[in-house]
């Protein structure tokens, strides 16, 4: 079954694609972000396993065998690798390596602390346990915490491959950085007092300095060609000081919302 979980409205799919009872479309609301869909998609799967990726990210041959196939009995997600297109350009590198250099150049199956929702197949009803969190949308690092509390794995599947094919301009990643940095400000602010999440958004300059070092030294070990990595830099700065503003601008909601200024 294929579901096709899309924001705003009207969308056209070639007519090769479109099989009478194997593909059904859901339209969500305009400004819906990509964890809005996969929750979308997750709610209305019938199977007691769902594969869940993006439009950015074009499946290899064996993709569908090798997700229809994998043993989620001692595993409640299994994520693959995230290879970008070779042909991209600077800003699609920096998008690439913002969000998928941990899962490049990863040849051997492994239990891994993480896995990107961009490619990977997870066992369903352990994420309908927690209604409270999906109803807020499908953000794989909340529910990722939440499995690795109740002793559950997460496993590394290499066969599991995607390609990565950038469809963001400039802005619009600019836009989705700041309202995903909003939203992880917005949780995360949740678990703190006034008084803290004042110095959080004090300290929020900082950010883009924590990632960028992190980032640098992952792409550096990872990327075959390093040429890529120096003429990505411009965007790669460009990108997280937009979250470092999405993740501030969260803080401050979740002091509003603290304060009943305004419900969530």
């Amino acid at each position: 079954e294929f579901i096709v979980c899309y924001a705003g409205t009207g969308i056209s799919l070639d007519s090769h694609f479109i099989k009478p009872g194997n593909v059904r479309v859901i339209e969500a609301g305009a400004d819906s972000l990509i964890p809005h869909l996969w929750r979308d998609g997750i709610i209305a799967a019938k199977s007691d396993k769902v594969a869940v990726t993006t439009a950015h990210c074009i499946p290899s041959e064996r993709w569908l065998d090798c997700a229809l196939n994998v043993d989620l009995e001692n595993h409640v997600g299994i994520g693959g690798a995230i290879d970008n297109d070779e042909k991209s350009n600077a800003q699609s590198w920096a998008i690439y390596i913002l969000r998928y250099i941990n899962f490049s150049s990863v040849e051997e199956y492994s239990i891994v602390n993480d896995i990107a929702a961009d490619n990977a197949v997870y066992r369903r009803d352990d994420i309908l346990k927690y209604q409270n969190e999906l109803v807020l949308g499908f953000w794989e690092p909340t529910f990722h915490e939440l499995f690795k509390k109740t002793g559950e794995q997460l496993l590394f599947e290499p066969n599991l491959r995607v390609i990565h094919k950038n469809l963001y301009g400039t802005k619009s990643f600019c836009a989705q950085r700041i309202a995903h940095g909003c939203a992880f400000g917005v949780h995360r602010g949740s678990k703190y007092g006034s008084l803290k999440l004042l110095m959080m958004i004090f300290l929020s300059p900082l950010i883009p300095l924590v990632f960028f070092n992190k980032l640098f030294r992952a792409a550096n070990s990872k990327l075959k060609n390093r040429r890529v990595l120096y003429k990505a830099l411009p965007y790669l700065i460009v990108f997280l000081c937009a979250w470092a503003i999405g993740e501030a601008k969260g803080y401050f909601k979740a002091i509003c919302y603290k304060k009943g200024k305004f419900s969530a």
